[in-house]
C-alpha cells in the first residue's frame, strides 16, 4: 500500500507540474531589457539580466554566438573587444578562453563577471517573460542546437528568435513551432508589415532608422493578426510611454531603472 500511495503522490506531482507549466501566462505587453538592464551593468551578462528580471520586465533580449568548441554564449558583437580586455573573434575562442577574459563596463574591469552560457541566463530567467533570442551568423547548425536545447528545457513556448530572413525562413521551415521575429529588411514599414503576415511571423522588432514613421493603420494590422511588436531604439523613458501609447507592445531599453515605471 505505501509503494502505491508513493507511486501515486508521485504521479500527482508530476500532473501538477504539467498544469503548472500549462497555465503560465506570458505578458501581452510590457519592458524588454535590451541586452538586461545594461545601462547599469555589462551588457548581456547574469548581473544585468538579474536586475532586469528583479524590476519586473515582461521580456529579456539577448545574444547568441557559437564559441570555437560550439558552445552557446551570449555576447552581442563578433568581437571581445568592446565589452572584455581580450582581443578577437567570438568563434575563434573556446568556451573557456572566452570566460577567463575580464569583462569591462564603462571603462572599467567589473570583477566576478564574466561572458555567460545561454544556459547560464536561461538558469535566473523566469518562464513567465518573453525570450528574445538574437541569433547571431547564418549557421543553421546554431539555430538547432538552441531549438534542442530550449525543447530540453521546456522553453520553446515563451522564446522567439530573431536572424537575417532567410535563416528565419529556413528555420520556420524545419521548426514550424518555432516563433520568429520579423527582421526589418523591407523598404517601408508597411512592405514589413506585408512580409510579416505572409510569413506567419509572430514577432515584429522596427526601429526608427529603417522606419522613421509606423502609420496607426499598420499597427492595427499586426495586432489584429496577433502578431507582438517589438521596438529597438528607445531614448528614454519618455519615448518609452509614447511608444506604449502609440501601440508597442515591448519597447527595447537599455536603461531598465529608468523605463519599468512606465509598464
Amino acid at each position: 500500500m505505501v509503494r502505491i500511495f508513493i507511486g501515486c503522490l508521485a504521479w500527482t506531482m508530476v500532473v501538477a507540474g504539467m498544469a503548472a507549466d500549462t497555465a503560465i501566462s506570458l505578458p501581452q505587453r510590457g519592458i524588454c531589457a535590451h541586452r538586461g538592464n545594461n545601462a547599469h551593468f555589462p551588457e548581456n551578462t547574469l548581473p544585468a539580466f538579474q536586475s532586469a528580471i528583479e524590476l519586473g520586465v515582461a521580456q529579456i533580449e539577448l545574444d547568441i554566438y557559437y564559441s570555437r568548441d560550439k558552445k552557446l554564449v551570449v555576447i552581442h558583437d563578433h568581437t571581445v573587444d568592446r565589452t572584455t580586455l581580450g582581443k578577437g573573434k567570438v568563434t575563434e575562442k573556446t568556451l573557456e578562453e572566452l570566460q577567463s577574459l575580464p569583462v569591462v563596463f564603462k571603462g572599467k574591469v567589473v570583477e566576478g563577471v564574466r561572458i555567460p552560457t545561454l544556459e547560464e541566463v536561461l538558469e535566473i530567467c523566469p518562464r513567465n517573460i518573453w525570450l528574445n533570442l538574437h541569433v547571431k551568423g547564418t549557421d543553421m547548425a546554431l539555430i538547432r542546437d538552441i531549438v534542442a536545447y530550449l525543447k530540453k528545457e521546456g522553453r520553446m513556448e515563451q522564446s522567439f528568435v530573431l536572424c537575417n530572413r532567410t535563416l528565419a525562413l529556413d528555420a520556420k521551415k524545419e521548426f514550424p513551432e518555432l516563433k520568429i521575429c520579423n527582421s526589418p529588411a523591407d523598404k517601408t514599414f508597411r512592405e514589413y508589415v506585408d512580409s510579416t503576415l505572409a510569413l506567419g511571423f509572430e514577432f515584429v522588432q522596427p526601429n526608427p532608422w529603417a522606419y522613421p514613421e509606423m502609420p496607426a493603420e499598420e499597427i492595427r494590422r499586426l495586432h489584429d493578426a496577433g502578431v507582438k511588436i517589438n521596438y529597438f531604439g528607445v531614448k528614454n523613458a519618455e519615448h518609452c510611454r509614447q511608444l506604449f501609447a502609440q501601440g508597442v507592445d515591448f519597447p527595447l531599453c537599455d536603461d531598465v531603472t529608468a523605463c519599468a515605471a512606465e509598464q
